[in-house]
């Protein structure tokens, strides 16, 4: 079983749900949740908590999650944008789900990428424990001041001279809402073939060829 609003894949032996999960009025019995990188997208994920607690059919939680923690320590700017809207620790996912009844049995880091969780219930009630992310507030104050320190950076050295910069995605969009001057950029470069010849949203800033670019004798500026 399927639950993906905008499913498109195989659809032979599978039963497809297309809604989000708030919205299933199905119910649905399964022994077992498969979620990759979903979960940080949810706007209430309590609310999906206590639909997985309800759910007395479900045994096993099995949850990709990007390793935020390692994120936002590292200064990748995919943490709270409007995809990932929320920020915790992983400690906090092993007690949020434990509070519902569900025990970590065990974890895995891949490449300071993704953190893979598997939960399994031990109990049928909730826990009135208290769950707090122990560092975040700290993290997330040098977070968004390393990246204003970037951006003023980068301001400095942007010059009277054909500007670009890479890539053609949220990344680049985070910078932007954050205060670099996009106005002083002549276009956003990235060699993915969907993207060449389109805008960067809600800019008018069109993407790129990198590979075109780097190629031209003009002397230019890129920011990486």
């Amino acid at each position: 079983d399927i639950v993906d609003p905008t499913y498109s894949g195989n659809e032979v032996n599978r039963t497809i749900y297309r809604v989000f999960i708030e919205n299933l009025k199905e119910d649905f019995q399964a022994d077992t949740v498969l979620m990759s990188h979903v979960f940080e997208h949810f706007y209430d994920p309590i609310k999906i908590m206590d639909i997985f607690y309800k759910n007395k059919s479900i045994k096993h939680i099995y949850l990709n999650f990007p390793d935020l923690e390692k994120y936002i320590k590292t200064g990748n700017y995919h943490v709270l944008n409007p995809e990932h809207i929320f920020y915790v620790e992983n400690q906090y996912i092993v007690d949020l789900f434990k509070k519902y009844g569900f025990e970590l049995k065990r974890n895995y880091y891949h490449e300071d990428h993704s953190v893979f969780f598997e939960f399994i219930r031990t109990s049928d009630s909730i826990s009135n424990s208290k769950i707090i992310n122990i560092a975040a507030e700290n993290d997330v104050k040098n977070y968004f001041n390393a990246i204003f320190n970037k951006i003023e950076h980068i301001q400095k050295h942007i010059v009277n001279k054909k500007t670009y910069i890479w890539p053609c995605s949220m990344h680049t969009n985070y910078l932007f809402a954050l205060g670099l001057d996009k106005s002083k950029i002549t276009a956003i470069l990235d060699n993915a073939p969907h993207k060449i010849g389109k805008y960067l949203y809600g800019t008018e800033l069109q993407c790129q060829s990198f590979n075109d670019i780097i190629k031209t004798d003009e002397e230019i500026v890129i920011i990486l």
